[in-house]
């Protein structure tokens, strides 16, 4: 905006049109103002205008998108653990005590007298193998019986541990 003083022109800094949107990034903070978008971070705008879009005209037309289910599909992919081999060592045998504990204090599988051979975690912590020692005579009834206490296995280590013990697999050795 030109302002005259004393008959000479001067261009005034407070002007409206000078002011505008700022669109820059502030060096010392890194930060720009609250309305602009910048490059480097507009494929997450489009992304997020897309995924808004798609869930706005379900809700106004009725049409299921099933974008909860893709959502809550890629949030498990990528929460899942990957436990280095160290970990995974300490965990099994963490868990082969406490499975141990548990059998030799039930009664059923305390009769049975069962050997664990081996307690391996998979690294996602979502599934734990219990190899157990067969012996030839009665192992249809070992299997059975461990197939129909496995819950209450998992239950009782659960307990112990402090933590949501994963599922529990048990698979004969007859090495």
């Amino acid at each position: 905006m030109l302002t005259c003083r004393n008959g000479i022109r001067w261009i005034s800094s407070t002007s409206t049109a000078l002011k505008g949107p700022r669109n820059y990034v502030n060096r010392k903070t890194g930060r720009g103002c609250g309305n602009s978008v910048l490059p480097r971070f507009q494929w997450r705008y489009d992304k997020a205008l897309g995924k808004g879009f798609q869930k706005s005209m379900g809700l106004k037309f009725g049409i299921d998108m099933g974008l909860e289910d893709r959502l809550l599909l890629v949030s498990l992919g990528t929460k899942q653990r990957r436990l280095d081999d160290k970990k995974v060592a300490q965990l099994s045998r963490i868990m082969e005590e406490r499975i141990g504990e548990v059998m030799a204090t039930d009664e059923t599988l305390a009769r049975l007298q069962i050997q664990i051979v081996k307690v391996r975690v998979d690294r996602s912590f979502t599934q734990v193998s219990v190899s157990w020692l067969c012996q030839g005579e009665g192992d249809s009834e070992v299997t059975d019986v461990l197939e129909s206490s496995r819950h209450e296995i998992r239950k009782r280590v659960g307990e112990s541990i402090g933590v949501t013990c994963p599922e529990l697999n048990f698979i004969g050795d007859k090495s």
